[in-house]
């Protein structure tokens, strides 16, 4: 079987070789963009040949190839599995890179060393662009589905595209910022609909740290910020100095952004009757407390809250103490989540790394409903 193995590795050699000559003399009378097409088939064709000879040399039982048979034991028969060594796909990089017009940088790479190409880039100032949606569905298409591109170039482009960006394009988005917050097995690989960042466990606080239940006792801090839209349920606690937090003590991946960041005032004088209301689907007497709370308002007073409304903040509320991560750490801490809870952020620590990728530490709060019900309901308002 091991000169089968060897010779299909020759035939794949010569065959992606005789095909990149024929490619090579089309290339040179083509366009950049039209040679980084075909440059990206070649070697999308390349790697599905490593593929097959790794798969054929891991079904192969021989002990040349690493089997682990005799100390086995009762755990079973194991045997150590071949890596794909890319060695097709190695060479058709190193003949490509070789082509006027054709980059692919170093390591495999195919993104410049100083700049994205612009085949990468989208014009973000042309009147059908229109929000973030467009954005992420530019770079959906043309870069989160390429194979041929690693996690660290995607993020590059990621980032020089945001850049590109206006003050007022850039409200509340929220862009990875390092590909060491993706998760390792997505190298090279078509992320789908979004970048599959490798997230802490929900909730994110430190359970090194003390938690608490949100309550009367310990209510929730008044000054509160929070990076990207009101539409979730973390908070973190502004520092006595006024010092907005950093990525880091949040444990979140995000690129800097400050038209992402809000600060928020926190009301606790009706946040527990009305939290009390979403739970039990009372609509009567949560539309009374909007109307305490206009008392005080001479404009943008709050508008009362519907049954449909109820349905949809109550399925919220119930979805959020459902999460079983979450009742866990409750019946771990000996408290409820009721109310919402409150500690540290949590490091954010990749297990496969065996690294901190962030270090947390800010006050934190999750909340049972997020800020925007809260803000329709006027207990949270912006800063």
């Amino acid at each position: 079987m091991s000169y089968y193995i060897d010779n299909m590795v020759k035939t794949a050699g010569q065959q992606s070789l005789t095909r990149l000559k024929s490619a090579s003399a089309a290339i040179l009378d083509t366009t950049n963009v039209v040679k980084s097409k075909l440059a990206k088939d070649t070697l999308e064709a390349g790697r599905l040949v490593d593929s097959a000879i790794t798969h054929a040399k891991n079904i192969t039982p021989s002990r040349r190839m690493g089997l682990a048979f005799d100390d086995a034991g009762d755990v079973g028969k194991v045997r150590i599995p071949v890596e794909n060594t890319h060695a097709v796909e190695i060479k058709l990089k190193d003949v490509l890179s070789r082509i006027d017009g054709v980059n692919l940088g170093s390591k495999g790479s195919k993104m410049e060393s100083t700049s994205v190409k612009e085949e990468f880039k989208a014009d973000y100032f042309k009147e059908s662009f229109r929000d973030r949606d467009d954005f992420n569905a530019f770079l959906r298409e043309n870069v989160w589905s390429d194979k041929t591109l690693s996690n660290v170039d995607k993020v590059k482009i990621m980032r020089e595209n945001f850049e590109m960006l206006t003050a007022e394009q850039k409200v509340d988005f929220n862009v990875v910022g390092d590909h060491k917050f993706l998760t390792s097995e997505s190298n090279y690989t078509d992320w789908g609909d979004w970048p599959p960042v490798n997230w802490p466990e929900f909730p994110g606080l430190d359970k090194t740290k003390p938690i608490l239940s949100v309550s009367k006792e310990h209510p929730i801090p008044e000054n509160l910020d929070r990076i990207g839209s009101p539409y979730g349920n973390n908070f973190a606690v502004i520092p006595e100095n006024g010092v907005p937090l950093n990525m880091d003590e949040r444990a979140i991946c995000y690129i800097d952004n400050p038209s992402a960041y809000h600060t928020y005032l926190f009301d606790s004088t009706h946040y527990f009757d009305a939290i009390d209301c979403i739970r039990n689907k009372d609509v009567d007497n949560l539309n009374k407390i909007i109307d305490e709370i206009n008392l005080n308002k001479e404009y943008g007073k709050i508008l009362h809250a519907d049954k449909n409304d109820l349905i949809t903040w109550n399925l919220e509320y119930n979805k959020f103490q459902n999460n079983q991560l979450l009742k866990t750490m409750c019946e771990e801490k000996g408290i409820d989540a009721t109310y919402g809870v409150m500690g540290k952020a949590a490091p954010w620590y990749d297990e496969s790394m065996n690294t901190i990728l962030a270090n947390g530490g800010a006050g934190q709060i999750n909340t049972p409903v997020s800020g925007y019900v809260l803000k329709q309901l006027g207990i949270l308002k912006e800063g």
